[in-house]
């Protein structure tokens, strides 16, 4: 018998004081390279598992075939293969772009929450008496 008292995760840190700002997923620093990853691959899955006639549509209505003549529907598979490159591309661009944005605020709305939560603290902190001089 498995005693499920044993599998519960223990808390690994205290639990917070008030008014302490915890960090979030944003200020660590591959943040932008994982949002890049993220959509990169959104982005090119979506282009694979889309119909051949989803992706004709989308190759016409950007008139593609008015600038590669060789993009005209009915596409083959190293068409569609390089529509995915090309909007993996796009989403890693677009994910990064996003991410370093997002990191930038992240590390911005730390540092203004870390003074404040340090002079909260020094308030607390009860002071020695000095000594008589």
């Amino acid at each position: 018998m498995i005693n499920l008292a044993s599998l519960r995760s223990k808390p690994t840190q205290p639990s917070k004081a008030p008014g302490v700002a915890t960090p979030g997923v944003a200020v660590h620093r591959l943040f932008p390279a994982l949002c890049a990853l993220w959509l990169a691959a959104l982005f090119g899955l979506g282009c694979l598992v889309a119909s051949a006639d989803a992706l004709a549509s989308l190759v016409v209505h950007l008139h593609l075939p008015a600038i590669l003549p060789a993009a005209a529907p009915p596409l083959g598979q190293t068409a569609r293969l390089a529509l995915v490159v090309l909007l993996a591309g796009l989403g890693g661009t677009v994910g990064l772009v996003l991410g370093v944005v997002l990191h930038r605020r992240a590390l911005a709305r730390l540092r203004t929450a870390q003074p404040r939560a340090a002079r909260s603290r020094a308030a607390t902190i009860p002071q020695a008496n000095p000594a008589p001089a």
